[in-house]
């Protein structure tokens, strides 16, 4: 990641109060108790990326090769759709037509540098790491999380475990409250998770998808540690598809559509972006991608 890319951009506009807000006394809520302590080991044996079968432990997973990739639409649709088949040949796997399936997914591999590189951990992330509750934690039922394989690296867990899209709750926001310096900042953050901005939150922050990647690129005085992290942010989950085809018609293959999930820059989110898994699945075919015509040629 070039060290430009942590420059700020656009001002997001959930970024600035309104001034009846920014006046009014608050009722900000019980800070939450940290009860994660994280430790980097270097030079260990790491986990690979074949274990992130591990994460859907209560799934049968499979990993199959893309043997087709079409665009169902024209370049000047408004949205882009996607076939896929999938070689299921060498795999016990069986299905009708409609069935779901799951799909296990990375997060984006530029936010996950990103995330990196702000949380100044950009010479640990290969590092194994370690997790273990806090002595003498007050919190109630503390316990590591299920969804982080045992010696993984910061790497792994980023860009496998957390779903660092996920839209912060207000307990997340009055945590990030104590590690923002910037007095006008931390403000905001109070406000945001405050009983008086109740409104501001649900129109600017959940309506509109905002992570925790725009509130750190909107803070810059913002620099929780990673264990903040892994409190906070959720497990990212499989996604969810259909299958388009019959296995009698295509033996061994599975077909499912799908449309590029696409989410444009606005004033309140500035930074344009594609969905998780339909991104990822559109840049994994990109060398072997046909348009319709072509293919019924």
């Amino acid at each position: 990641l070039a060290a430009g890319s942590q420059e700020p951009g656009p001002v997001a506009a959930w970024v600035q109060s309104e001034k009846q807000l920014s006046e009014s006394a608050l009722n900000i809520p019980t800070l939450p108790i940290e009860y994660l302590n994280v430790q980097f080991q270097k030079d260990a044996e790491q986990n690979s990326t074949q274990e992130c079968f591990s994460l859907a432990s209560n799934l049968t997973v499979f990993q199959v090769p893309v043997t087709k990739a079409i665009v169902l639409t024209r370049e000047d649709a408004v949205k882009t759709a996607l076939l896929l088949e999938l070689d299921i040949s060498n795999t016990s796997m069986t299905y009708e037509p409609g069935d779901s399936f799951s799909i296990i997914c990375p997060n984006n591999g530029s936010e996950v540098e990103y995330l990196i590189q702000r949380l100044g951990l950009g010479d640990k992330r290969d590092h194994i790491v370690d997790l273990y509750i806090r002595p003498n934690s007050k919190k109630k039922g503390a316990h590591l999380p299920d969804h982080i394989p045992k010696r993984s690296t910061l790497q792994f867990i980023l860009t496998w475990c957390l779903e660092i899209r996920a839209v912060p709750k207000k307990a997340c926001l009055r945590a990030l409250v104590e590690y923002t310096s910037d007095l006008r900042e931390k403000r905001r953050l109070q406000e945001l998770s405050s009983k008086q901005g109740a409104a501001d939150y649900n129109r600017h922050i959940r309506d509109f998808n905002v992570c925790l990647l725009d509130i750190l690129r909107s803070l810059p005085s913002c620099h929780p540690p990673f264990s903040l992290l892994i409190e906070h942010l959720p497990k990212l989950q499989a996604r969810s598809y259909s299958a388009a085809s019959s296995s009698r018609y295509f033996p061994g293959k599975l077909h499912f559509v799908f449309n590029i999930v696409e989410f444009p820059s606005t004033p309140v989110q500035p930074i344009a972006r594609r969905g998780v898994c339909t991104g990822w699945l559109a840049q994994q075919v990109t060398a072997v991608l046909q348009s319709y015509d072509s293919e019924a040629a």
